[in-house]
């Protein structure tokens, strides 16, 4: 257990003197947060759970009835929170009013964007290092939003955060991964829930939300495997989203493997498009099933974390779907709620 420990300790103290570089923090700082981030990774929830789905049983924006989806196509949008701590070094290094700040901000560019579901990475519930409260639940209500739900990749030492969905649309069927951990790695999964498409519920689509390895390639393409080993047990189409901690551009990457593996397409791979701007790259990306097409895509949210938002309006693929015979109604009731004001 201690040579894991050391082991982790490195890793992290490794990326977070990388982040000193950019920005002037004292080695007793670095050192101090680095210690803080050894025991979360020490802190494991289970491998695999089935998360609560939060409901909101009154909404508390009137409004929010009229920005519901009625139409066919589908909102999402994907961000890296960062633990609410905007472009700060450390959660722990600031108050819970702080965290109340930065989570309004990002609910401000939430507002703008308008997403029908939210996919979130680094997103916590009541953990002693951002306030001690939930944020997911907190995002979810102020911002009006019916459904929520959060995997716990880690839940223990106080601390409890890991991937989550904040949604309009009615989630079914959710579970929640942690990723096999390794010699040195740190906690990381994903969360995924099945809806049912706007105008066509007898379509259902799988969404999920990921946070990949930041330190290895090797981890990330494991990682991979088991995401597409779950996505494809679960047999629908997918709408996949998170921080994958790797670009399109270099060869062999884990979203080659995801793209050929689970069939996903990404939008304009090469376009030169920054979600990480600390270091320029291209890091949160959203991919989608032959069923779907992207109608619109942009990036958003400059200063509410460490990473940019990335948003996308999706539409069914008409073409692939009837060539499938699929824009008919199959075996699933009609009846069930599909978006809920």
């Amino acid at each position: 257990m201690i040579g894991a420990i050391s082991s982790y300790a490195k890793a992290i103290i490794d990326d977070m003197y990388q982040q000193s570089k950019y920005k002037s923090i004292s080695a007793r700082v670095i050192v101090a947060a680095a210690a803080s981030l050894v025991m979360a990774a020490c802190a494991s929830a289970p491998r695999h759970s089935v998360p609560v789905i939060g409901e909101n049983a009154y909404i508390y924006k009137s409004y929010v009835a009229t920005r519901v989806s009625t139409g066919t196509s589908l909102t999402v949008m994907t961000l890296n929170m960062a633990h609410a701590r905007s472009n700060g070094f450390h959660q722990a290094l600031q108050g819970w009013n702080r965290a109340i700040d930065n989570l309004d901000d990002i609910i401000a560019v939430v507002d703008e964007a308008n997403p029908d579901i939210l996919a979130l990475q680094e997103a916590d519930g009541s953990s002693i290092w951002s306030g001690s409260f939930d944020h997911v639940a907190y995002l979810a209500t102020e911002q009006g939003y019916r459904h929520w739900l959060r995997g716990e990749h880690v839940a223990a030492a106080g601390l409890h955060y890991g991937t989550a969905l904040v949604s309009r649309v009615k989630l079914n069927d959710p579970e929640s991964l942690r990723f096999a951990s390794s010699f040195g790695s740190l906690p990381k999964g994903f969360v995924v829930s099945t809806i049912r498409w706007p105008g066509s519920p007898w379509i259902e689509v799988d969404v999920v939300s990921v946070h990949l390895d930041p330190l290895s390639k090797k981890r990330r393409m494991a990682q991979v495997g088991e995401l597409t080993d779950m996505l494809k047990s679960r047999g629908r189409p997918v709408i996949v989203m998170g921080d994958m901690n790797t670009e399109w551009v270099k060869a062999e990457s884990a979203l080659h493997k995801l793209s050929a593996d689970l069939g996903v397409a990404v939008f304009e791979p090469n376009a030169d498009l920054v979600t990480y701007p600390r270091l320029g790259k291209r890091l949160d990306w959203i991919m989608i099933s032959d069923e779907l097409d992207f109608a619109e895509h942009q990036i958003v949210g400059d200063g509410i974390s460490d990473h940019r938002g990335v948003v996308a309006v999706l539409d069914l693929n008409t073409e692939y779907l009837r060539e499938r015979n699929l824009l008919t109604r199959m075996h699933l009731p009609i009846d069930a709620p599909l978006l809920q004001p």
